[in-house]
């Protein structure tokens, strides 16, 4: 560029200094407020097998609560089966047993549970289906979306629709062991759970070799 451009041309360059800077503003609020708290965005590594995740939260009754909940992974291991589930071909089912730790008046019931390799690459409970038999009850995991507690002491619960709490007559133990399963490929092995309730906050912990 010559000096005669530089002179045409100096106070619209100047002009779109504070342009650009707007525009980047604007793709940064939207991507921290408006994409990222409904992705899961925001990990609390633990570095080890059980660690804590702390989460304030919005519920269905239109308040705020803090969630507080201890996560140790007890054991990951390939198994041929899994109650009435198996891997297809070319992928390998693994079960997953976790103990959580928690206050019994904390809403934990539903909560997303994933396998990660060393490689990064994250495992949910959508892979590892027979398509060919809609009737065929060989699947990857119990159910597409975990059921966290215990199935006879679930602990409180907010209904969806009517915003109220429900109340269980007896109270959810302070601790409970978690046990569910998902598929990976053949020759991936998970390194990582990842498990969380409520986006963007998820608690990331070591499988001990």
């Amino acid at each position: 560029m010559t000096r005669a451009w530089w002179r045409r041309n100096f106070w619209w360059m100047v002009a779109l200094v504070p342009a650009l800077v707007l525009a980047l503003a604007t793709s940064s609020f939207r991507l921290v407020n408006l994409y990222l708290p409904w992705e899961w965005s925001r990990p609390t590594v633990a570095g080890a097998s059980v660690g804590t995740l702390e989460q304030r939260y919005n519920a269905h009754d239109g308040k705020e609560h803090d969630r507080k909940v201890t996560v140790e992974v007890l054991s990951v291991k390939s198994v041929p089966r899994f109650e009435d589930h198996a891997a297809i071909v070319g992928a390998t089912l693994w079960e997953v047993q976790l103990r959580l730790s928690a206050s019994p008046d904390q809403d934990l019931k539903h909560c997303t549970i994933e396998l990660v390799d060393a490689e990064g690459t994250r495992y949910g409970f959508e892979g590892g289906r027979r398509a060919a038999d809609p009737d065929d009850r060989f699947y990857s995991s119990t159910v597409s979306a975990p059921y966290c507690v215990p199935e006879d002491t679930p602990g409180p619960t907010v209904d969806g629709f009517t915003g109220e709490w429900s109340e269980p007559e007896v109270p959810r133990p302070e601790s409970w062991e978690l046990r569910t399963a998902m598929v990976l490929p053949d020759g991936y092995e998970p390194v990582q759970v990842r498990i969380g309730w409520k986006m963007p906050e998820y608690l990331v912990l070591d499988i001990d070799s």
